[in-house]
C-alpha cells in the first residue's frame, strides 16, 4: 500500500498550506484560468528550487490548485447533468409567466403561465423564477458544508438531511427524507 503513504504525505503538506491561506476567501470560485496561472508560477518554483522545504510547499500549491479545477469541473458537470432534468436557468418574468432569460424571442423558452385572476401571482411568480439560481445556491452551500458526523443529535446534519431532501425534491426525485 505505497499510495496510502503518497497520499498521506500529498494531503499533509496540501492541508498545511490550505490552513496558512484559511485567511483569504473565495477559492472554492476561482476560475479555471487563474488556478492553471498559479500552478504554473508554482511548477516554475519547482523546477527553480534547490530547497526541500520551498519544494514541498510548491508541491502542494501545485495540487491545491488542481483540486481547486477539478471541484469547479465538478459544479460544472454536476450543472450539465442538472440540465438533462429541467430547463436551465435564468429564468425571468415575462408577462403572466415565466420564460428563459434569451434576448432572441424565437429562442425564448416558455417555463410556466400563471392565470391572470391568480390571487398572489407576484409572490409566488418570483420565488417561480429564481428556482434555478435557489437549486444553484443550495447545492455550492451544502457541498461547501456539509457535516456528514453522522450524529443523530447533531444540527448541522440535520440541516443536512433538509438541504439534500430539498434538492431531491427540486430535481423531481423522491428523498427519504421528504415531508
Amino acid at each position: 500500500m505505497e499510495y496510502k503513504k503518497l497520499f498521506d504525505a500529498g494531503n499533509a503538506a496540501q492541508l498545511e498550506k490550505l490552513k496558512e491561506n484559511d485567511h483569504k476567501s473565495g477559492w472554492n470560485a476561482i476560475s479555471i484560468d487563474y488556478a492553471e496561472r498559479r500552478i504554473a508560477e508554482e511548477v516554475l518554483e519547482l523546477f527553480t528550487t534547490r530547497d526541500f522545504v520551498a519544494a514541498r510547499r510548491a508541491a502542494a500549491d501545485v495540487a491545491n490548485f488542481a483540486h481547486m479545477i477539478i471541484l469547479r469541473c465538478d459544479k460544472e458537470i454536476s450543472k450539465e447533468d442538472r440540465y438533462d432534468e429541467f430547463t436551465p436557468g435564468p429564468w425571468i418574468v415575462n408577462g403572466w409567466g415565466i420564460t428563459t432569460n434569451e434576448r432572441n424571442p424565437e429562442k425564448r423558452r416558455h417555463i410556466a403561465y400563471v392565470p391572470k385572476d391568480y390571487e398572489r401571482k407576484k409572490e409566488n411568480i418570483n420565488v417561480l423564477a429564481a428556482a434555478p439560481d435557489l437549486l444553484d445556491a443550495l447545492e455550492d452551500r451544502y457541498s461547501q458544508t456539509r457535516c456528514g458526523c453522522g450524529h443523530t443529535h447533531c444540527k448541522r446534519c440535520e440541516m443536512d438531511r433538509e438541504s439534500e431532501a430539498a434538492i431531491e425534491k427540486a430535481r423531481g426525485r423522491k428523498h427519504e427524507y421528504e415531508r
